[in-house]
């Protein structure tokens, strides 16, 4: 089955073009042109990605406001309202994405921050990495490993010892027990899980044990009663995966 990405641009000729350039990759394409259009579109279709211009009219006709980033405030209410969809931010300025970072810090996942004047490969490779639940931005914005520093030293010190704790151990994950760590640090619920990888929840609950087992968070409600092992879990992935994006570079 195709999967379903919906493009929110106002400039016509760019739009038609990555219509195109997807449709050869095997997408199925929507686009609107403005804010209310995507809007109408978000709430009657499902939809794997959002590929979503920095700035977009609020409506048909309207020019667009270059001083506000509306394309930023859509996709951060796509994301709260549909945290599994990947969401991918176009701009044109490497200085606009203190936002997307913000929402980095909180935890989002599956959102990406790309320039238009990259290559196409490129944004087809963030496409993918939103739509399986990973950050990625472009190199000229910001380096993966300053992120992954600044995240944390952004965390209190108690969860800044279970973060790393759990870091430490990710590599003795089973494929498929990362699979799921994955998937659960993306926002997907155990169900949903279950339902990527073809599984039975019970399955999926089973291995999240062996997760937080192996990771030591099975103790943590003994040691540190107010944190909570999925937010620990989301930290840690998304740090590592940082990390090692860094490393291979």
């Amino acid at each position: 089955m195709k999967e379903h990405v919906l493009i929110v641009e106002d400039h016509v000729f760019f739009r038609n073009g990555l219509r195109q350039f997807l449709e050869g990759e095997g997408f199925t394409v929507s686009e609107a042109g403005d804010l209310e259009s995507a809007e109408a579109l978000t709430r009657t279709q499902s939809f794997a990605g959002a590929i979503v211009d920095i700035v977009i009219p609020v409506a048909g006709g309207a020019p667009p406001r270059h001083n506000e980033d509306t394309g930023l405030d859509f996709a951060g209410r796509l994301k709260r309202r549909q945290p599994e969809m990947g969401v991918l931010i176009l701009s044109s300025h490497p200085d606009r994405g203190h936002v997307f970072f913000d929402w980095v810090r909180d935890g989002f996942r599956g959102i990406g921050y790309v320039l238009k004047d990259g290559k196409p490969d490129a944004l087809l490779a963030a496409l993918r990495q939103v739509i399986e639940g990973r950050v990625t931005f472009d190199p000229q914005v910001k380096s993966e490993r300053l992120v992954a520093q600044e995240l944390l030293d952004r965390l209190a010190p108690d969860e800044r010892y279970w973060v790393n704790q759990s870091i430490g151990h990710l590599d003795g994950l089973t494929s498929r027990e990362w699979e799921i760590a994955h998937w659960l640090s993306a926002s997907y619920d155990v169900r949903a899980v279950a339902e990527r990888l073809g599984l039975q929840p019970k399955t999926v609950e089973n291995n999240i044990t062996q997760i937080y087992g192996k990771l030591g968070l099975n103790v943590m409600s003994q040691q540190a009663p107010h944190l909570r092992p999925g937010y620990i879990l989301t930290k840690a992935c998304l740090i590592y995966e940082l990390q090692h994006n860094a490393a291979t570079l």
